[in-house]
């Protein structure tokens, strides 16, 4: 399993639960399964237990724009797109990891470690 290979790994996704699906569907060459329990048991098994998606993240307060694009949250952070462009794969993915340290800085601001450790992960 991926997780294995590095146990401290994060994986930090926007709106991802589609895209992992396709990712275990490949993994394990087997259909998806009917309930969100056994997915989720997949995703842990695969991945870890440290996956954050950020717009699960965002969908609690004080986060109005919950129900934005990357775009829209990035520009709410006020955070430019520091490499290449918009809707590609690696400027989204640094991106979309701008945006979560920013969310954290917001969320956790009074805590001592970066908030990792805090009941946010959005496949637990």
């Amino acid at each position: 399993m991926i997780s294995e290979c590095n146990p401290h790994l994060n994986w930090v996704f926007f709106h991802s639960t589609y895209d992992i699906g396709h990712l275990i569907k490949i993994l394990t060459q087997k259909s998806l399964p009917d309930q969100s329990i056994e997915f989720l048991k997949l995703v842990k098994m695969y991945l870890g237990e440290r996956c954050y998606d950020l717009k699960e993240i965002l969908s609690v307060e004080p986060f109005w724009w919950r129900q934005c694009g990357l775009d829209r949250v990035a520009s709410n952070f006020n955070i430019k797109l520091s490499a290449g462009q918009s809707h590609q794969a690696g400027s989204d993915s640094l991106l979309t990891m701008d945006c979560f340290f920013a969310a954290m800085k917001v969320l956790f601001h009074h805590r001592g470690d970066s908030g990792l450790k805090f009941a946010f992960q959005a496949f637990n």
